[in-house]
């Protein structure tokens, strides 16, 4: 479990390590601070439900709810790669009826200036206990409106 915490302690430090862009190059959205982004997301690690997203220039962070079933936090790092498209890099952590789970990743975000279709992979451990469960894929879906 301590090598599992340590291993992605290690990779979230290291997003900051990527190379730096030139400002000309950065989309509008990164260049605002505290972009808010309201919809739904279906994660295995992101969670389940309506979601929030505010973005603090280049990182994001995401609140998911579910009444009574799921709760989730997620922190993303933004990489530029188009107009209206970029690369994300993200953690997340998920509460599931009694389970903790947290995956690590990447993904894609897609779509018009107010509406933006995201798709992440990566990797996860379910039900962080004794008995955790290492599984090599976790799935993340969500469709958010800018505003």
């Amino acid at each position: 479990m301590k090598k599992a915490a340590i291993v992605i302690l290690v990779l979230l430090i290291s997003f900051c390590s990527f190379s730096q862009i030139e400002s000309d190059s950065i989309p509008e959205k990164h260049l605002e601070k505290n972009k808010n982004y309201l919809g739904f997301n279906l994660g295995s690690t992101t969670g389940i439900g309506f979601s929030y997203i505010r973005y603090f220039g280049k990182f994001g962070t995401q609140f998911t709810f579910m009444p009574g079933f799921s709760a989730a936090l997620g922190f993303h790092y933004d990489i530029p790669v188009g107009k209206g498209e970029t690369l994300l890099i993200y953690n997340g952590w998920h509460y599931l009826s009694g389970f903790v789970s947290t995956g690590l990743g990447m993904g894609f975000e897609f779509g018009e200036e107010k509406m933006k279709f995201r798709f992440l992979f990566g990797y996860a451990l379910y039900g962080l206990d004794p008995g955790f469960t290492f599984f090599p894929l976790a799935l993340e879906l969500g469709y958010f409106y800018n505003f």
